[in-house]
């Protein structure tokens, strides 16, 4: 009788270990990006931390500049800047290197220059409308 618990509690422990596994995974099918009612990229792709990833190239449709150094990028325009690493964080996810090319979270870039984001569920995109907003002056503290 205690071979037959110990079994069936490592059955069930095994069982929502892979249950866990599953719903933890990352949806690696491809994901449609918009800007302004164009496709700007058929490469991005959701990340394990379920954030849209896209390639640098992506900032282009934006109207965002950018280089690369390394497994660094920093988008520019309008006086605004933003660098992601390779593996460091960028919002609440790390920008990646995949096979040579480097992906920065669709959201977090796009919010920073000023574009409103949306998701679709249905049609598996993610949109961001807008331009690239004016470096704004520092606001003096109150005191």
């Amino acid at each position: 009788m205690k071979l037959y618990r110990k079994l069936t509690a490592l059955c069930l422990t095994a069982a929502l270990a892979a249950g866990m596994a599953i719903t933890a995974s990352a949806d690696v099918s491809p994901v449609r990006v918009v800007v302004n009612g164009e496709t700007a990229s058929n490469s991005a792709y959701i990340n394990s931390d379920w954030r849209t990833m896209v390639p640098v190239e992506t900032a282009e449709a934006m109207g965002i500049e950018y280089t690369v150094e390394g497994d660094s990028v920093t988008f520019t325009a309008n006086g605004i800047a933003q660098t992601y690493t390779a593996g460091s964080a960028a919002g609440d996810t790390v920008a990646t290197l995949v096979d040579g090319t480097l992906y920065v979270p669709f959201y977090h870039l796009a919010q920073t220059f000023g574009f409103q984001v949306s998701w679709d569920s249905a049609a598996k995109a993610a949109s961001a409308t807008g331009s690239v907003a004016e470096e704004t002056e520092p606001q003096p503290e109150a005191s």
